[in-house]
């Protein structure tokens, strides 16, 4: 499991609805896992590779039919952990609190979607409270949102089969398979 801020925020990017530049970002995130983490960044070169061919409206809707409207799996950890219940709306105001203190602007999704639970792990917050963030929260709620995404076989699966691979201690959960030939 990693703290690298900088690598926390590159998956945050991954993990976010398409905007400009998006695949150059996938790409860049997928040489900086290249060292230590081959096995992702094997899997954010196909994705970047099925992004490029797909074009931008294709990707956008991958990423809608992935995680959006009547979503293969929803990137909100606590929905992934609890779903709509008591302590879904706890883990979001623990969270929306987490951020204030550590000097996060609110970003465009709610605070216990993916990309922005690794943005507030990206944040200067005690490192326990990161720790516990990664391993009991964001960890089970990325394995549960790729074994959704690779039973359909989205191209989606690859960005959350990367981040579980960097974040996910290699003992206790499922490896990111390496890609297969398209």
């Amino acid at each position: 499991m990693t703290r690298d801020p900088d690598l926390l925020e590159r998956l945050a990017g991954a993990l976010s609805y398409p905007t400009a530049g998006f695949v150059a970002r996938v790409a860049e995130c997928g040489e900086a896992l290249a060292r230590e983490h081959p096995a992702a960044a094997a899997r954010l070169a196909r994705f970047a590779s099925f992004a490029l061919g797909a074009g931008v409206a294709a990707l956008e809707e991958a990423y809608t039919s992935a995680f959006d409207v009547a979503p293969l799996a929803s990137p909100y950890v606590g929905d992934q952990l609890f779903g709509a219940s008591r302590e879904r709306a706890h883990l979001l105001s623990a969270l929306r609190e987490l951020g204030r203190e550590a000097g996060l602007a609110p970003g465009p999704e709610l605070a216990d979607h993916v990309a922005e639970v690794l943005r507030l792990a990206a944040a200067p917050i005690p490192d326990d409270v990161r720790d516990d963030l990664l391993r009991d929260g964001l960890g089970p709620a990325l394995v549960k949102m790729l074994a959704a995404l690779e039973e359909a076989r989205h191209p989606w699966a690859d960005v959350v089969a990367a981040a579980v691979d960097v974040l996910v201690p290699r003992a206790g959960a499922p490896a990111a398979r390496a890609p297969e030939a398209p």
